[in-house]
């Protein structure tokens, strides 16, 4: 599933003055990695800047402590990524370990000089990073930061517009790109750059085109916020809330800086990706995409990207430390193809590891930036799914899970069975039965279940309360319910129907949407009169899921028009749409026959919720 990415960028500038170092970009992020054996706090902090000459990258952590206690550091790793193969830039990339006696915030510092020639006229840098590892009330464990890489140059065509996606948290929240401020110490000047535009909410950086080439420095800080109010706790006993992006802006869980130069060149004979400018092609991975793997396991990938009118030199990456890349070019096809290789280590357990890359032309032409994130889990089976609008039929390899055999392994539900074709064990599962749960609630809390096997009926105006939410282990997962509507049959393609969430739009009149987590959706509706026309009512759903922080899956669209929200569905960032039914429910008859037409504020609520639950368990 696909989830998407934060996108850093730096450039390539010809020329150095004298024997000074010339940056060209920089960040900083974070991740929390337990307690330590005396009971102080780890925490990994991945660095990365780009320079001017590769002699410029010199191993060192300029990052001190401006705020807080910042404690010790304990280990540290540097190596230079990706070298340049025409000896002109280099990026450098540190892994530093801090030891902390406290996991209340605190800021780094990083300031020096001198950046690369630039048209902003901008000598020194100033850059900033605030860090809270507070434990959240949404997912239990400590705030992690948003992640960024860049890759050593990117460059664009000053008569080609071109869109960048700048941010992935592996938290799920929503991050805000924004300028520095001066006064925060986030910026050296913080100019903004013309000819390109911040949605800063949205974290897309766009350009229009220019009427000039120029080397152009971006000074920006990302931010993320809870998508509900979240509180995070300490280990003093103390706490705070923090609140969602739409409600209180000024106060972010974390933030980081996010620094790097781009060259828009001279104009291009054509914008057409595949003629002058790069083409990805197949099997290239798609952006956004979110993989897994496991520690010790290597772990691979193959680019390909076609130019019919320039040569592909080179095709560039970013990523972790020890990454590998070999690289071929067809001169009668014109595909450039890469193969890239990692290694995890056991210290890479948990991590969210960015790797982006570009294909670049030997007239300094590139292709689109793209980039996945790699997940890394403690162990991972061999295992495939297959879903369809009512099934989902999991595939184990027996090969990745010896010692079993299918009589000890079942579903949630024990009377559904796991069977085997010889070389994988394979579970096939309806989506209203084999560990879907269906609960009863008596109020709009959702915490005391009902007896489900209580007769229910409801009065005209009495209040349903309904919830939908998913199981997994999968932080970055979100869950949309697309629409909800009345029949009066156990059929989603019923042609009788009351509409009451259409295309992600609410339209029924009184239904209320109450917050949840990502995971979940609930609301609450009153009793309408659909229900009193027939014997017995279903309320079928159909909902999908989606890696979180992804703007351009359907989850992230939210309401739409149903005639302009056609679209191709992109395969890695949302699974395929599903039916959840729930019912019957019945409408309670006068001793007349019928319906009560008066709310009754006595009367007992009604709450449905659905839980999508399937687990593997030995």
């Amino acid at each position: 599933m696909g989830l998407l990415v934060v996108l850093l960028y730096c450039s390539l500038v010809s020329g150095v003055f004298g024997n000074e170092v010339y940056m060209q970009g920089g960040v900083l992020t974070f991740t929390p990695k337990g307690n330590n054996l005396d009971g102080t706090i780890r925490v990994d902090f991945h660095y990365k800047k780009s320079y001017l000459y590769p002699e410029s990258c010199s191993p060192t952590f300029s990052w001190g402590c401006h705020n807080g206690d910042c404690g010790t550091i304990t280990t540290s790793e540097y190596g230079v990524m990706d070298p340049d193969p025409s000896g002109v830039s280099c990026q450098l990339e540190g892994v530093i370990t801090r030891s902390l006696p406290s996991d209340k915030p605190f800021d780094m510092l990083d300031q020096g000089c001198c950046w690369t020639y630039n048209t902003e006229d901008l000598v020194s840098w100033s850059m900033i990073a605030h860090v809270d590892l507070g434990r959240r009330s949404d997912t239990g464990f400590p705030n992690r930061s948003p992640i960024t890489t860049m890759p050593p140059q990117i460059r664009v065509p000053q008569n080609c517009p071109t869109t960048f996606l700048l941010a992935h948290d592996p938290d799920g929240d929503n991050v805000r790109c924004r300028y520095g401020t001066r006064n925060n110490l986030e910026c050296s000047t913080c100019k903004t750059v013309p000819d390109f535009t911040l949605d800063e909410n949205a974290c897309i950086l766009s350009f229009s085109g220019s009427s000039s080439s120029g080397v152009h420095m971006f000074e920006l800080v990302l931010e993320d916020f809870p998508r509900q109010n979240t509180t995070l706790k300490y280990h003093d006993g103390t706490s705070t809330v923090k609140y969602p992006l739409s409600q209180d802006a000024s106060d972010p869980l974390s933030k980081i800086p996010l620094q790097f130069l781009v060259i828009v060149d001279g104009a291009a004979p054509s914008c057409v990706l595949g003629e002058y400018i790069p083409k990805y092609i197949t099997p290239t991975v798609h952006h956004g995409a979110l993989v897994k793997t496991s520690f010790g396991k290597e772990f691979s990938f193959p680019i390909s990207a076609v130019s019919t009118k320039s040569v592909i030199k080179d095709i560039e990456i970013s990523g972790p430390l020890n990454i590998e890349r070999t690289f071929q070019y067809d001169n009668v096809t014109g595909v450039g193809k890469a193969m890239i290789k990692w290694t995890p280590t056991v210290n890479d357990i948990g991590d969210y590891i960015p790797i982006c890359f570009i294909a670049q032309t030997t007239t300094q032409y590139q292709s689109e930036l793209r980039c996945i994130i790699v997940v890394i889990e403690e162990s991972q089976s061999e295992s495939d799914v297959e879903c369809t609008d009512t099934t989902m039929t999991l595939y184990v390899s027996k090969s990745s899970v010896r010692g079993f055999n299918e009589t000890n392994l079942r579903l949630n539900d024990p009377s559904c069975s796991v069977t085997t074709n010889g070389s994988h064990f394979i579970a096939s599962v309806s989506l209203n039965s084999c560990g879907t749960q269906v609960e009863f609630y008596d109020n709009s809390a959702f915490t005391t279940v009902i007896n489900p096997n209580t007769h229910i009926k409801v009065k005209l105006k009495d209040m349903i309360y309904m919830g939908i939410s998913v199981q997994s282990s999968l932080s970055s997962i979100r869950l949309f319910v697309e629409s909800c509507r009345a029949t009066p049959h156990d059929n989603p393609n019923d042609p009788i129907y009351y509409d009451i969430i259409s295309n992600g739009c609410i339209k029924a009149q009184t239904t209320k949407v109450y917050s949840g987590s990502l995971k979940e959706f609930r609301f609450g509706l009153e009793a309408f009169s659909f229900i009193g026309d027939y014997e017995q009512v279903y309320i079928t759903c159909t909902v999908l899921l989606c890696g979180a922080g992804d703007p351009k899956n359907r989850c992230a669209q939210g309401c739409t028009n149903s005639s302009s929200s056609r679209r191709r569905r992109s395969l890695v960032s949302e699974t395929q749409r599903y039916f959840i039914s729930q019912g019957p429910l019945r409408l309670a008859r006068t001793s007349s026959g019928s319906p009560g037409s008066n709310l009754n504020l006595n009367t007992q609520v009604v709450s449905f919720a659905f839980i999508v639950a399937i687990v593997l368990v030995a």
